[in-house]
Parts: C-alpha cells; structure tokens; sequence
C-alpha cells in the first residue's frame, strides 16, 4: 500500500515538474505585418515591415505601483502598441485589426 502511495506522490511530481518547463514560444497572433509571440513571461511584438522588435515582460509588482490607465510606448505606421492594466493592446494598422493579450490574474478581484 504504501508502495502504491509513494508512486502515486512520485508521477504527480513529474507531471508538475514537466507542466512547468513547457516555456516554447506561442504564436498568439501573425499577419504579413505584425508578429505576436509569447514564450514564458516575455512577450515579442515583431513589425515585419519596419524590421523591428519590441518585447515586454510580465512581472509582478505592487497594486500601487501598477498601471490604471492605457498607455502608448510604439506608434509607428504599422503598429501601435499600448500598455493596459491587464496586458498588452497591439494595433496592426495594416491589417487594421486590434489584437488584446490580457494575463490570466490569480487574485479575486472582489
């Protein structure tokens, strides 16, 4: 029995262990202008166009020091990138498409 419990414990670990190392990058949005990837807590805007890169991590920080209002940090004439409080808002002015990465919260906001 106890046998049964300790490989029970041992392939629930493993399991953890491997759900936690799948870091390979996603696509999470692609058009003949803007590429959205997103590996881990990084996120890679690409402006095929302009040949050019803008990344971004998500990190945790204070409810303080957090951001409450949207804001621009890229206005090209491909893309338009802004900061909101939940995420990342790209605009594909080509495409002319708005694409909205929000990160899942785990705190209950209520």
């Amino acid at each position: 029995m106890k046998s049964k419990i300790a490989f029970a414990v041992l392939v629930s670990v493993c399991l953890m262990l491997f759900a936690g190392c799948n870091n390979e990058p996603k696509m999470l949005y692609q058009s003949d202008s803007v590429t959205i990837e997103r590996e881990g807590n990084k996120t890679a805007v690409y402006d095929l166009w302009a040949d050019k890169e803008y990344s971004f991590r998500s990190v945790r920080v204070k409810r303080s020091e957090s951001v409450f209002e949207p804001y621009t940090t890229v206005d090209t004439d491909t893309i338009k990138i802004e900061i909101i409080p939940s995420g990342l808002r790209v605009y594909d002015k080509t495409a002319n498409k708005i694409f909205t990465y929000q990160r899942k919260s785990l705190h209950n906001k209520g």
